[in-house]
């Protein structure tokens, strides 16, 4: 539930923080770290250490009566929506030859896993690999870089494996063979499913209806349980003494079909 998930999380205040502000279809909008903590929720014997990674819809950040919902939560909140309004991001020089640790964090949230087709080792695990080699005049940018675990790298730089880029959400793995295997990035927090509606109330003033219901509530009118029989058959009492029941004779031949 989203109370015990903030709790979780409240607990992880020695780690680092970064927050993915998405659109209503769950795509990155804009990333960042944070340095406020929500306050009151844990107490600092508590606190651990990790990778917090908070997922705020825009919309849900762009409600003002949020912070006063989750007053502990206030000051982080606060700190979002000011960072959001600026989108000021460090700079990165396109020409180095490894992306900064604001470049590398944009390329972990935006995949959050390794881009080859069905590898699942987490974003943070992984190698940045330029999409265009680096040493081929490839820009250190996020349009042309992605992570991949050195698996998955060694494929593409040292064994004939190529990657392209169709448009920003879907790549093609291209074999030595020449066989195109496509990849869709997922939407990182994609919207929640609408509830499940609750069934209909049964129509009790329609007159078939309220018989039958009135007919369920009669007491009276229900069956009764009778050990004797079962599944209205009466049952075969148990023999009174000790002689074996009669049974076919077995040196008769069987009755026909043989």
């Amino acid at each position: 539930t989203a109370a015990v998930a903030r709790t979780i999380a409240a607990r992880q205040l020695r780690s680092e923080w970064r927050y993915a502000i998405l659109d209503d279809a769950g795509r990155l909008l804009f990333d960042g770290l944070t340095r406020r903590r929500p306050r009151g929720v844990v107490s600092p014997a508590q606190a651990v250490g990790g990778i917090v990674e908070l997922h705020v819809p825009l919309t849900l950040l762009a409600d003002p009566d949020l912070a006063g919902a989750h007053p502990g939560w206030a000051d982080l909140l606060r700190d979002l929506a000011r960072q959001y309004a600026t989108r000021q991001r460090p700079a990165q020089d396109p020409t180095a030859r490894f992306p900064g640790r604001a470049l590398r964090r944009h390329s972990q949230i935006s995949f959050q896993t390794c881009l080859f087709p069905g590898c699942r080792r987490p974003a943070a695990d992984c190698e940045q690999d330029h999409r265009r080699e680096h040493a081929r005049g490839g820009r250190t940018e996020a349009a042309n870089l992605a992570p991949g675990c050195r698996h998955d790298h060694d494929l593409k730089t040292t064994r004939g494996w190529r990657l392209t880029r169709h448009n920003q959400h879907t790549f093609a793995w291209i074999s030595p063979l020449g066989r195109r295997h496509l990849v869709h990035i997922p939407a990182i927090a994609p919207p929640l499913p609408p509830p499940q509606p609750r069934p209909p109330e049964p129509d009790t003033t329609h007159p078939s209806l309220s018989s039958a219901y009135n007919d369920a509530a009669d007491t009276s009118r229900r069956p009764t349980f009778n050990p004797v029989t079962q599944r209205g058959r009466p049952l075969t009492p148990p023999p009174t003494n000790h002689e074996p029941r009669q049974g076919p004779d077995p040196t008769e031949p069987d009755p026909p079909p043989f």
